[in-house]
């Protein structure tokens, strides 16, 4: 289930904690990577909001569930033992954490940049795979050029969201642009975009489209070899991986390809970010369908802080 928070949500959360509050882990909640700001957190619950959920409690308030007092933030290493085996990890111990999650964490709110990130991490999340691929599709015909082609949908598409066929004025570099037939695509995970789960489903997924889709040699796609190949992806390469992700991906395509394919690229969701900065038109008309949902988490808590006219 995608749950979504409202901004104040998170604020208070990042705002009050650093690092993950399974007793004696340190690994960061947030972190920087070569300029790009990466989101290593997962939003735990203390007590769930479903009845089959880890540590559900019914006499606690639906209207507080997904509140900060009832989360936690974990890394993505923890998270999933702390709700796997909810019946060693009660509800006092895991408030305890928090209560100590906050007190040792150096105080000084978030910068707007850092906060920018966080909730466009958690937009970001909160999509499906259709429309995971329309800003992605989007983003490449910003950076490829108006004779980029938009495929996908419902139906087979051969392994691609969009393609371009000629040499592109400016991608990777002006002065060494890539020419010849360049296909997208869209790598969409929908739960924890962030942990070691992310990256073996990344690394499957690859193997999966070089292996039946991309590099099938007994159909080319339009009637032709792909030779370059972008994979945009939400997860963060980083925060899944560590800081040897994208080398590690990347000798793992070269093994794949075997020299099929001329060069290839891989838009981590840093590099998806970057370029929704660069390209203000694509991130200014994605923007409604990826915080649709936690603007309405916010209204929501205001309709919770709100008291309400009795009914007459």
């Amino acid at each position: 289930m995608k749950r979504n928070y409202s901004e104040r949500t998170i604020k208070l959360l990042f705002g009050r904690a650093t690092r993950c509050a399974y007793q004696g882990c340190q690994n960061p909640l947030i972190f920087e990577d070569r300029g790009m700001l990466s989101v290593s957190a997962q939003i735990a619950h203390i007590r769930s909001e479903s009845p089959s959920g880890p540590r559900y409690d019914p006499e606690y308030p639906i209207e507080l569930v997904n509140q900060e007092e009832n989360l936690l933030l974990l890394c993505g290493i923890h998270h999933k033992p702390v709700d796997d085996h909810a019946s060693i990890y009660p509800v006092a111990e895991l408030l305890k954490w928090k209560r100590q999650q906050v007190s040792t964490s150096p105080s000084g709110e978030l910068s707007e940049r850092q906060v920018a990130e966080i909730i466009r991490h958690y937009d970001l999340n909160t999509l499906e795979p259709m429309t995971f691929e329309m800003p992605c599709q989007a983003l490449t015909v910003r950076r490829f050029g108006p004779r980029t082609r938009i495929h996908g949908g419902y139906g087979p598409d051969g392994g691609r969201d969009a393609s371009s066929a000629g040499r592109l004025a400016d991608y990777p570099s002006a002065e060494n642009p890539w020419d010849g037939y360049v296909v997208m695509r869209a790598m969409f995970k929908a739960t924890g975009s962030n942990t070691p789960s992310a990256a073996a489903w990344l690394r499957s997924g690859i193997r999966h489209e070089f292996q039946r889709r991309v590099l099938d040699s007994r159909r080319r796609v339009e009637g032709r070899p792909i030779e370059y190949l972008v994979l945009a992806t939400n997860v963060s390469v980083p925060a899944a991986f560590g800081a040897a992700g994208m080398h590690q991906l990347t000798q793992m395509i070269a093994e794949l390809s075997d020299g099929s394919l001329k060069d290839w690229a891989i838009w981590d969701e840093a590099q998806l970010f970057a370029m929704l900065d660069n390209y203000p038109d694509v991130r200014h008309a994605f923007t409604p369908l990826m915080s649709a949902s936690r603007l309405v988490a916010g209204l929501m808590d205001s309709f919770r802080s709100t008291p309400r006219d009795p009914i007459a």
